[in-house]
């Protein structure tokens, strides 16, 4: 078994660091175009790797942490990768099961992420806020795609969006996961969420950009 668990490691190592290096490849080429879409399924291929090992390794050694993480971050991946099929949800398409299954969840992985870093804090280990903070964005996330499944958006270039900030999200992931094992003389909290503090505001920026650019409103994206 440990033999097992050390191949499933090795495979997780190799596939995060594939995903770490070939994200800001996909961002950097042209959208839509062959090079763009290639390295984007490496990507994806990658951090799916790295979710099922995640998984493996977090449920035969217990850890509950890793596991609700592995949940919260995949979804943001499969979000961004589902928003390629989704194209015509202005025009009444409606999500398939997958879609509300991930969500479904995800929302309760991400709640019991929420619960188990209030216990953290509780207990007086500081570190419970990375959970506290990670769990909150994945309900938050999670209870506005379910109200986005009940209420179709009225923008045409909508998954587009979702599309940008699902993988972008999912680059937070891999990002944290680098900063928390490999920078070890940052403060622990500090090497788990500033991956997030500093990604975030250039997601924010690229959705105003390219809302511009499109010449839609922030409600017809949000709807």
């Amino acid at each position: 078994m440990e033999i097992f668990l050390k191949i499933t490691l090795y495979i997780h190592i190799a596939a995060g660091f594939m995903a770490l290096v070939t994200a800001p490849v996909a961002m950097a080429v042209q959208k839509g175009g062959n090079a763009h879409r290639k390295w984007g399924k490496v990507f994806f291929y990658g951090m799916t790797i790295v979710t099922i090992t995640a998984i493996i390794i977090a449920s035969f050694k217990y850890i509950p942490f890793l596991l609700m993480l592995s949940i919260f971050s995949y979804y943001s991946i499969i979000k961004g990768y589902r928003a390629l099929y989704l194209k015509e949800r202005y025009r009444g398409q409606k999500p398939a099961l997958i879609d509300w299954l991930s969500a479904g969840l995800t929302g309760i992985f991400s709640l019991g992420l929420l619960i188990w870093g209030i216990l953290i804090l509780i207990s007086g280990f500081s570190f419970g806020w990375v959970a506290v903070v990670f769990g909150t964005i994945g309900v938050t996330n999670v209870y506005g795609d379910i109200r986005k499944f009940r209420n179709p958006p009225k923008a045409k270039m909508s998954w587009w969006f979702e599309h940008l900030n699902g993988f972008v999200g999912g680059y937070i992931a891999t990002v944290t996961a680098f900063s928390a094992t490999n920078l070890s003389f940052l403060p622990p909290l500090v090497a788990w969420l500033f991956p997030t503090v500093i990604i975030i505001p250039i997601m924010v920026y690229w959705n105003r950009k390219y809302r511009k650019q499109f010449g839609i409103e922030r409600k017809a994206v949000r709807s």
